[in-house]
């Protein structure tokens, strides 16, 4: 009996990323080939882990950037005023205001947004709305740029609002080019995606394009002379190079010879062998007796090493006659 093969469901939210390819995405921002797209997972919460994940990149992950504790943020900034609207939406029958069937307090309607949609499900917690993501930018200092497919500006600016400034309309007229901004696409079933730029998940303002800056309403460049400076750094500045002591005007420490394994070694190889030069006249006479003695024998030797040798007086007997078998033997080589 043959397998039966399990049919395979999509994962959620698939109709969702493929409305919102990079192709797609970077036609609204003119073609740009820098643009791409980080797929978050539709289960909610999307919003919010695309800003834990720019920050995370950009600051290494804290418990403060956790889905859990942005919501709390977001639950304890709610107020009563803002509760009455949320009512008012959903007895119109507003879309996007289901989440508040059976929410009758303030303090109900923020035990719901606490709820995370990774444990209890897409569509049993609160999605981020304005508000929430007007609190986010307010608290991180953020700046987020939204291509919303359901609106029909298409382009939404949230600027964060700073001390001299508390309206967010004025927040806008205090962006400058080192402001921490985050790019993000809502697709009509609104979920949220990260746009990346150049690989980075969140950018500078000034590093953005002018092109890409237009689109909603924005024009700020970084300032000429930190470009120049920047751009003459990395391309000037070699890698590899170390600051010696003419350029920086600082001594280089100096480390001892034993410090450096290989300096023994490279000494020992390119140490040549000494010659011994033939003692002088003052150093013979410095030599004891003994050693004067020896030179007389050592020549002696030469002078017999090159005499022609005679095999009978080469053979005799220590005490001056040669024996009877050695005078055999010699007779029958010289064959006499």
């Amino acid at each position: 009996m043959g397998r039966t093969r399990t049919k395979v469901t999509p994962r959620g939210g698939t109709a969702d990323m493929l409305m919102s390819r990079s192709s797609a995405v970077r036609r609204r921002l003119g073609n740009n080939p820098n643009v791409s797209i980080d797929y978050i997972e539709a289960s909610g919460d999307c919003f919010y882990l695309a800003v834990e994940a720019a920050l995370r990149e950009h600051n290494g992950w804290r418990p403060i950037y956790a889905v859990s504790t942005m919501r709390d943020l977001v639950a304890s900034s709610l107020t009563e005023e803002i509760f009455q609207l949320y009512v008012l939406l959903h007895t119109e029958k507003a879309e996007g205001f289901h989440f508040m069937a059976g929410v009758d307090s303030l303090d109900a309607l923020r035990k719901r947004v606490r709820l995370r949609g990774q444990k209890v499900g897409a569509h049993k917690c609160v999605w981020a709305d304005g508000f929430a993501m007007e609190t986010i930018a307010n608290h991180f200092q953020l700046l987020l740029l939204v291509i919303d497919e359901r609106s029909d500006s298409l382009f939404t600016r949230i600027a964060p609002a700073t001390s001299s400034s508390s309206q967010l309309s004025d927040a806008a007229a205090h962006l400058n080019s080192e402001q921490s901004t985050v790019l993000l696409h809502a697709s009509r079933r609104e979920h949220m995606n990260l746009i990346i730029y150049k690989g980075k998940k969140m950018q500078t303002l000034g590093d953005l394009p002018l092109e890409i800056q237009k689109c909603w309403g924005i024009c700020v460049e970084r300032p000429r002379k930190v470009a120049a400076a920047e751009a003459a750094s990395t391309s000037n500045a070699p890698a590899t190079t170390q600051p010696t002591e003419a350029t920086s005007g600082v001594p280089r420490p100096t480390r001892p010879r034993d410090a450096l394994p290989h300096a023994k070694i490279t000494q020992v190889k390119r140490r040549k062998r000494k010659r011994k030069s033939p003692p002088t006249g003052s150093e013979i006479e410095k030599k004891p007796r003994a050693q004067l003695s020896e030179a007389p024998k050592k020549s002696a030797r030469k002078e017999a090493r090159a005499a022609p040798i005679d095999l009978l007086e080469a053979t005799k007997h220590p005490e001056g006659a040669p024996s009877r078998r050695t005078r055999a033997a010699l007779a029958a080589i010289l064959g006499h």
